[in-house]
């Protein structure tokens, strides 16, 4: 599989990447979406295990179960426990509820991930559905395991802490014009084959 992967089958929606990790070689994230009027393709949660056995799925599942709040369980529900009877996957133990409307609240949407990467995860929060219409909550976590750090830039770091206002800047001067004709005659040679250097005076007569 290529570090990205995007499928629609049977109404579920499926996004998925790989990223590298300090802890892991990689591991797999997804999204998925159920449509209220489908069912949840359980072949999709395999595959994507065979993928990377080391993920974590996340998505509006429109699954109801009893157990996590839920005033019944309905057939999408039924689904997501079969699933987890499996033990390939599992979800993050938080029953806050995850869709509101009309003074209607419940759960449909799951972080489910294999272990022990499940255990990583932390700080599991819902939000404001920010103005949106369809009642879902934005979902947040945590996960402490390290992503792969950036190699650093070749591009020239300046410590400006250490500046000190206070020198002379005559000085500072008169080295970077004396630095300017050493690299000219380094770089220009004379018509003859003695070179000569010749330094500035630092006090310029009148």
């Amino acid at each position: 599989m290529s570090r990205n992967y995007q499928q629609t089958t049977h109404k579920n929606e499926i996004i998925a990447v790989q990223i590298k990790t300090l802890l892991y070689k990689s591991i797999l994230i997804s999204s998925i979406y159920v449509a209220p009027t489908a069912k949840i393709d359980i072949n999709i949660f395999q595959e994507l295990y065979n993928i990377n056995n080391n993920c974590i799925i996340i998505g509006d599942l429109n699954a109801k179960l009893s157990e996590m709040g839920s005033t019944k369980t309905n057939a999408r529900g039924k689904q997501l426990q079969e699933l987890l009877n499996e033990g390939l996957i599992e979800f993050v133990d938080d029953d806050s509820t995850t869709f509101e409307k009309n003074d209607y609240g419940t759960k449909l949407d799951w972080i489910l991930g294999s272990h022990p990467l499940l255990s990583f995860i932390t700080n599991v929060e819902t939000h404001p559905t920010i103005g949106t219409k369809d009642g879902h909550k934005p979902l947040t976590f945590d996960i402490r395991i390290g992503a792969e750090p950036k190699p650093s830039s070749p591009r020239l770091s300046l410590n400006f802490k250490n500046l000190n206002p206070a020198l002379n800047i005559e000085e500072h001067a008169m080295f970077i014009t004396n630095s300017k004709m050493l690299v000219t005659n380094e770089a220009v040679p004379t018509s003859t084959p003695t070179r000569k250097s010749y330094a500035l005076s630092e006090h310029p007569r009148a």
